[in-house]
């Protein structure tokens, strides 16, 4: 049978439009897998992305407590040692409260201030002039018995007494006339070196009740 014009353009076409066909069904496999290809990279980067995200929110909340935490700590440790420098200003107070009732009495006279003048004549005893600062109190309720003190352990050699301006409670300063030497025998003093060992009990008391 002859092959017609028409039957060599049927043939060319479906040979035509099968290639067409075919390079077109494998540009879509191409383009499927790519696409495929391409999701799956995606999903990927944005997992990754959202754990990151995650662990970055994790970390600030951790550092944000940390410093919450670390805040409250110090504040609390401020309250504390406030707290405690009160106490140990109240037991202070309350030991220049009891010394200014010393100071008044004939104990105080007869032990603290002969036995100080004494060590004191001894330690200025190569200093010709000696000046020796009592409190206005002393100097009005004692004065013949620190003369008369004065008098015995400085062995000749010469003194002043003046008052002192200022609060020493009791005891006395005592100075070379040329400000060189000094000796400080004051109750304030005697109170104030004992500030240190009271901040310790203090802040032992305090551990124990928070421990």
């Amino acid at each position: 049978m002859p092959v017609t014009i028409e039957d060599k353009i049927e043939l060319f076409r479906k040979m035509l439009f099968g290639d067409i066909e075919m390079s077109s069904s494998v540009k879509k496999e191409s383009l499927l897998a790519d696409f495929e290809s391409k999701k799956e990279q995606l999903k990927k980067d944005m997992e990754l992305k959202q754990a990151e995200i995650i662990d970055e929110a994790v970390k600030k909340s951790e550092k944000e407590k940390q410093q919450l935490l670390s805040k409250v700590i110090t504040e609390e440790h401020h309250k504390i040692l406030k707290k405690q420098q009160e106490y140990v200003e109240q037991i202070l107070q309350l030991l220049k409260d009891k010394t200014i009732e010393y100071s008044k009495s004939l104990e105080y006279r007869n032990v603290y201030l002969s036995r100080n003048i004494e060590n004191a004549c001894k330690d200025f005893e190569d200093i010709d002039n000696a000046v020796f600062y009592f409190t206005e109190s002393d100097i009005q309720q004692f004065e013949d018995f620190i003369n008369t003190s004065l008098l015995k352990y400085r062995k000749g050699k010469s003194f002043e007494i003046k008052q002192e301006e200022a609060d020493i409670l009791g005891g006395f300063i005592v100075r070379d006339k040329e400000l060189i030497m000094q000796a400080d025998y004051t109750l304030v003093t005697l109170i104030e070196e004992s500030r240190d060992m009271i901040g310790i009990n203090i802040s032992r008391m305090f551990d124990e009740v928070m421990n």
